[in-house]
């Protein structure tokens, strides 16, 4: 049953639509790469407000044998594991997929991507424990999958949409597969404007999607109005942060003077909005917001 989509792009405006359209999991990205694609803790939350479940794939670029090795896939699966635990806060023992973006022969895969894979089991592995702290999976085509699986590797499959790619029309036929990607949507109409998504069979065992708790500070509807308008104090400027704390990733910094919303607040922090459009846009220390004149 199609029930899932992913996209590389920040869902929570088009949330209704996509909800209207029955789907029911988002497939966002975790990247090392400076690029709008990537989850945020604050649309992870919205869409989880809003009823959704999660499933993570971590993408640099990976669409050439090049981009796998086992130097690369440690650092893959260590950023992975930061991302997840540190920015979303991914419950543990739940799948991050890993994209193989080309249709890789078998000597690629047995000679880079093979390799790659052990090594981000190995950085999934915390100190003290015995397996991954997250389930691992794959994104690409069925001989790549195939393979994987078969060397104990990865646990989820997501068999890609080229059905031209090695093995694949076999493995969607051997049922081994957790999630089947269709054909593009491309620039489809919603009252939010023009979006494009993938959409994506689920099977029934699951795909290793997640929620989270919702904290009563942050378990805002995405599109609230924001009640309080206020302004950063700070003569050197105030850091914008992906969670509330210092422990959250940095977004961008905010100059003395920035006027913004307060959504809502969570302990010393509060949950901003920088457009006064309702969706939040991170968290700053509320110590240096001041009201307007």
């Amino acid at each position: 049953m199609i029930t899932a989509l992913d996209t590389n792009r920040d869902v929570r405006p088009f949330a209704p639509w996509v909800k209207s359209q029955g789907f029911t999991v988002v497939l966002r990205y975790y990247t090392a790469l400076a690029s709008p694609k990537a989850l945020t803790r604050a649309e992870a939350l919205a869409l989880v407000a809003k009823g959704f479940t999660l499933g993570a794939v971590y993408q640099d670029r990976g669409n050439a044998a090049v981009d796998f090795s086992a130097e690369r896939g440690t650092a893959a699966g260590l950023r992975a594991l930061r991302y997840a635990m540190h920015t979303i806060g991914q419950p543990r023992g739940t799948g991050i997929y890993f994209s193989v973006d080309f249709d890789a022969s078998q000597r690629e895969i047995t000679e880079r991507i093979v390799p790659h894979f052990q090594s981000i089991r190995a950085a999934l592995i915390e100190a003290g424990e015995t397996q991954p702290s997250y389930r691992i999976g794959a994104y690409g085509s069925g001989l790549l999958l195939k393979n994987l699986l078969d060397a104990g590797l990865i646990e989820l499959a997501w068999l890609s949409m080229s059905t031209g790619f090695r093995e694949s029309k076999a493995f969607y036929a051997s049922n081994r597969w957790h999630l089947h990607q269709k054909l593009e949507v491309k620039d489809v109409s919603t009252p939010a404007g023009k979006f494009a998504y993938d959409p994506n069979e689920v099977a029934a065992s699951g795909c290793g999607d997640f929620s989270l708790e919702l904290p009563e500070a942050t378990s805002v509807a995405a599109t609230r109005e924001p009640a309080h308008r206020l302004r950063v104090n700070a003569r050197a400027g105030l850091l914008l942060r992906k969670g509330p704390g210092k422990e959250f990733g940095r977004i961008r910094s905010l100059t003395a003077g920035t006027e913004l919303f307060v959504l809502e607040h969570s302990g010393d922090w509060a949950l901003v909005d920088l457009q006064g459009d309702g969706f939040a846009d991170g968290y700053c220390h509320g110590g240096f917001l001041s009201a307007m004149e």
